[in-house]
């Protein structure tokens, strides 16, 4: 389902085709206003719900089972089965690749060459990054990569000051992070301290590379290095250090931020735990407690 999702008998601007000859070319409009569906009729003969038409000055919130008729009761009959939240996707321009719902966070053109990581920022915008920077995704933007193009389709709610849930927009959540490392560094443990819950995200072994740079990030905030030029270290010089190349790189952040993202709650949406601008990368935690490694 799109947001808007359009019904009517034009086919070149309707995202369902209505074919009774009542229906107008543009007939009714449903919205996600964040909660649930409603919805507009702009229709000359109207819109009916569960037999009772529709008031055309005001939209009408739908709720599952609720069977629709458009223009008459004779018409085929339309029943909401399932009202959840619409998602984003990405649509390919090449029918042999694969249409996308996007959730938290995904990378093309696969998990094994990422060239474009696709996350929500915590104002619930998509956001995609690549080598050359992070943009906000607007529907109709192209995606493009090596191995094809899609094109973005945001799915976001109406009204969003008066519908959204205010927690993840006005509650700002300090994140901390504690690494406990073995002593031949073989071993790295992370949790993240977020609000009053701990997160144990265990043993990985891509959780090194972000040991790297949690070194670097404690090692500018000893020298009261400002926030926003706190952490940062060259791509380049990570990749000789880690003995690793770029792409292998770019798949051990992903497989972190998937990994974060995966033990989120929906009403929570944090900050990309690594930010990246052209050539450097960074961590992005509040607080960060490294104990035990073969430096200590």
């Amino acid at each position: 389902m799109r947001n808007p999702h359009i019904f009517g008998r034009s086919a070149s601007s309707c995202n369902t085709l209505l074919t009774g000859t009542k229906a107008s070319r543009l007939h009714c409009s449903i919205h996600w206003n964040g909660s649930y569906w409603l919805l507009q009729d702009s229709s000359t003969n109207g819109c009916f719900i569960n037999q009772v038409r529709m008031t055309k000055t005001k939209m009408k919130r739908l709720k599952p089972a609720d069977k629709l008729n458009f223009a008459d009761l004779d018409s085929e009959t339309w029943q909401l089965v399932d009202d959840s939240e619409p998602k984003s996707m990405l649509v390919p321009l090449n029918k042999s690749l694969p249409s996308i719902a996007l959730e938290h966070v995904f990378v093309l053109p696969d998990e094994n060459s990422p060239e474009i990581t696709l996350y929500l920022s915590p104002e619930r915008r998509w956001l995609a990054e690549s080598n050359t920077g992070t943009v906000e995704l607007i529907s109709g933007d192209n995606v493009r990569t090596s191995k094809g193009d899609w094109y973005f389709v945001g799915n976001y709610p109406i009204a969003e000051t008066c519908f959204v849930n205010n927690f993840h927009q006005e509650q700002v959540l300090t994140v901390s992070a504690e690494f406990k490392v073995s002593q031949n560094e073989e071993h790295v443990c992370i949790s993240l301290a977020i609000a009053d819950k701990t997160i144990e995200l265990g043993i990985r072994s891509h959780h090194y590379l972000v040991l790297m740079l949690a070194r670097k990030w404690l090692e500018d905030d000893s020298h009261n290095r400002q926030n926003s030029e706190r952490g940062w270290i060259d791509k380049s010089l990570l990749c000789h250090e880690l003995i690793m190349t770029e792409q292998y790189m770019n798949i051990q952040i992903y497989r972190f931020r998937k990994q974060v993202a995966s033990l989120m709650s929906d009403s929570i949406i944090l900050p990309q735990p690594i930010e990246r601008r052209l050539g450097e990368i960074r961590i992005t935690f509040d607080e960060i407690t490294i104990i035990g490694g073969a430096l200590l």
